[in-house]
C-alpha cells in the first residue's frame, strides 16, 4: 500500500511542521493570530505556493502514466500481428488442405 518514499516523506513533512511550530510558537512566543485578514493573507500565500507544486506533480504523474500505456500498446501490436500470421497460416491449411 505505502511503500517507504512514502513513509519517509509523510515522516519528514511531520518533522518540518513540528520544528516550524517549536520555534515560531514556544522559542520566538508567537501566536495564532485573531484577525481575518492575517489569515486572508496566509490563505493567498498557501494557495500561491502550492497551486503550481501540485500542477507540476500531476503533470510528472501524467507523464509517468503514459509510460505503462504505451508498453501495453506494443505488446498489444505484436499480438496482433503473430493473430494475422496465424490466421494466414490457417488460411492457407484450409485452402490446400480442406
Amino acid at each position: 500500500m505505502l511503500n517507504r518514499y512514502s513513509i519517509a516523506a509523510i515522516c519528514l513533512m511531520v518533522v518540518v511542521v513540528t520544528s516550524y511550530v517549536f520555534q515560531f510558537y514556544f522559542n520566538l512566543g508567537y501566536e495564532l493570530s485573531e484577525q481575518p485578514s492575517d489569515w486572508v493573507d496566509f490563505g493567498g500565500f498557501f494557495n500561491e505556493l502550492v497551486s503550481p507544486l501540485l500542477s507540476f506533480v500531476s503533470l510528472v504523474l501524467l507523464i509517468q502514466s503514459l509510460n505503462p500505456q504505451n508498453q501495453a500498446n506494443t505488446e498489444l501490436r505484436a499480438e496482433v500481428q503473430l493473430n494475422h500470421k496465424n490466421e494466414q497460416l490457417r488460411s492457407f491449411e484450409t485452402y490446400f488442405l480442406g
